[in-house]
């Protein structure tokens, strides 16, 4: 099943100079074509630790005090509005083109193998979905890919990629840690650093349910009181995620596979428009129980401290709180059911 990740497909070939050195920098040539006005340019590392608004001209030529063995935005800003692309960047003088029409879009990079790793990792990843590669040798190419670039920042991409398509998997994500061992501290904690992720989705055994607060389809805020002597399946997704859809019609279908195995389903929602959530219920007449999640930037939120980004997510709740299972759709909960 296809999940609703987005993720940065690039790619680094040479690696960050681990020593304990003073950054030796490099030198950026950027070379800018437009029919259109372009009133200033953005220039910043992935982190926005190393930023930059310089004035237009249509050669620019500027030096940075860090190495550049990293993800770049590059920006034009046309009458108040910025057009921008991120590309990764090695080496020391380093000469970039491009030009503005619609967009702003990178034509030439000059001494830049990375740029050109990046994009060849890209294509090559489309390619394999596009060919529906098992998932075992799937799996096997990102691994190799992390460990060929772990002294690289671009290792963590690839990494939340391996770890979003098995983030249910505990398995599969253990057989990363090796890799990560091998990573030096200073791209451990980079600024897109996957290892904090990983660490938490391996950790996170059971969870408080009663601290979390939710919206019910009367606009009411409340809390989730779960029997500590029953077991629950929470369903994680949105309205706008065509595999929830489509789990729902199945779920909907097979409301005796709850029934059946003193089951109670219940759906936790990301969407914030609580009108289109709630019409999407009742013009299917999901019955089940089902809320929302707060929407409130300061409050807690269950998907984050279970560390959900790919949906649906289903959650197996026991025993008051223990995780018993994560499940990428309602098939494979299915399948670890007694027949």
């Amino acid at each position: 099943m296809k999940r609703l990740i987005p993720v940065l497909l690039l790619i680094a070939l040479y690696s960050c100079d681990s020593a304990k050195e003073e950054p030796k920098g490099f030198d950026l040539t950027l070379t800018i074509s437009s029919e259109q006005q372009i009133d200033s340019v953005w220039i910043s590392d992935i982190g926005q630790t190393d930023s930059h608004h310089l004035p237009f001209e249509s050669t620019i030529k500027h030096n940075f005090k860090k190495n550049i063995n990293d993800l770049y935005n590059i920006g034009v800003y046309i009458n108040g509005k910025r057009k921008t692309q991120q590309i990764w960047l090695d080496g020391e003088e380093v000469i970039v083109k491009g030009s503005v029409a619609d967009r702003f879009e990178i034509d030439t990079v000059i001494n830049s193998e990375m740029y050109y790793s990046s994009m060849a990792f890209s294509e090559q990843y489309k390619q394999m979905k596009e060919a529906q590669v098992d998932s075992l040798s799937f799996d096997k190419f990102l691994l190799q890919q992390i460990e060929s670039n772990i002294e690289h920042p671009f290792s963590h991409i690839i990494a939340l990629n391996y770890i979003s398509r098995n983030q249910n998997d505990k398995v599969k994500l253990k057989a990363l840690l090796p890799v990560y061992e091998k990573q030096p501290d200073s791209i451990k904690t980079h600024f897109l650093s996957a290892f904090s992720r990983l660490e938490s989705t391996l950790n996170v055994d059971e969870v408080e349910i009663a601290q979390y607060e939710y919206t019910t389809l009367e606009k009411k805020i409340s809390g989730l009181n779960l029997d500590p002597n029953k077991t629950y399946l929470l369903d994680f997704w949105f309205v706008a995620c065509p595999p929830c859809i489509r789990d729902h019609k199945q779920i909907a279908q097979n409301m005796e596979v709850f029934e059946n195995n003193d089951i109670t389903l219940i759906g936790i929602s990301r969407d914030q428009d609580h009108d289109i959530w709630k019409n999407y219920l009742d013009k299917y007449q999901y019955t089940w129980p089902n809320y929302r999640e707060v929407v409130d930037e300061h409050a807690a939120k269950l998907t984050k401290d279970l560390t959900i980004w790919s949906f649906p997510t289903y959650i197996l709740i026991t025993e008051g709180g223990k995780i018993n299972g994560r499940f990428n759709s309602f098939k494979d909960f299915q399948a670890t059911l007694q027949p």
